[in-house]
C-alpha cells in the first residue's frame, strides 16, 4: 500500500487488477480533451482507493499544484501499475 500526498491531503494508492484497471479507462468520457483525460484516470484511480474522496476533475484540478503535478501524476500511476499498461499523454496502449 502507497501513499501520494496532494496539498494537505494523503491517499492511498494500490495495484490495480486488470478490470479495475480497464473499468477506469472505460468510463473515459470521449468529449474529454487529453488534459481532462489525464485527470480523470488520475482523480478515477484515487477514487477507487479513497472512495470518501469523491473527487471530480473540477476538485482535482484545484487541488493539484502545477509545479507538483509530474511527481503525483508518476507516483499514482507507478503505483497503481497504470504505468505498464499504457503510456500517459500518448493515448495508447503499449
Amino acid at each position: 500500500m502507497a501513499k501520494v500526498k496532494i496539498g494537505e491531503n494523503e491517499y492511498i494508492i494500490n495495484h490495480l487488477n486488470m478490470k479495475e484497471a480497464k473499468e477506469i479507462l472505460r468510463g473515459i468520457d470521449e468529449k474529454l480533451d487529453n488534459y481532462d483525460r489525464t485527470s480523470y484516470i488520475l482523480l478515477a484511480t484515487i477514487n477507487k482507493f479513497n472512495p470518501d474522496a469523491k473527487l471530480t476533475i473540477e476538485k482535482f484540478d484545484v487541488l493539484v499544484d502545477i509545479a507538483e503535478f509530474e511527481r503525483i501524476q508518476k507516483e499514482i500511476l507507478d503505483n497503481s501499475g497504470l504505468t505498464k499498461y499504457f503510456k500517459m499523454g500518448i493515448g495508447k496502449k503499449l
